[in-house]
């Protein structure tokens, strides 16, 4: 990966983790990913990873306890969180506009009421 990718990647986490946002960086291939969790001490989840790993950081997610996950394509569909507000993509592949709109709807979902 650029090391220039990883600099603007770990401004971006620390400007946004200083207003308390919730994030969830996207990347597309798995070596990156990897390197991305081990450096930058984030949980991943991909295709690997658990159904009860994947339900216990999507929780610890919805409650705040984590405010950065690191999801592959897994995270494209059929995931539900709400208090996400962020979303950065990095070395993702030219994918589709079904894709994008998939990514960007973890972000634009209507928020809790009670959470604002």
């Amino acid at each position: 990966c650029n090391p220039n990718k990883i600099k603007a990647l770990m401004y971006l986490l620390e400007h946004h983790e200083k207003l308390d946002d919730q994030i969830i960086v996207f990347c597309d291939r798995i070596s990156v990913i990897n390197y991305l969790a081990d450096k930058l001490k984030i949980p991943l989840l991909s295709g690997k990873t658990s159904t009860e790993d994947r339900n216990f950081v999507f929780d610890m997610f919805r409650e705040g306890v984590y405010k950065t996950i690191l999801l592959s394509r897994i995270g494209d569909e059929a995931i539900d969180l709400p208090n996400a507000n962020v979303a950065i993509e990095i070395n993702i592949h030219k994918g589709s506009r079904r894709q994008m709109l998939q990514r960007l709807g973890r972000i634009m979902r209507p928020k809790d009421a009670s959470s604002s």
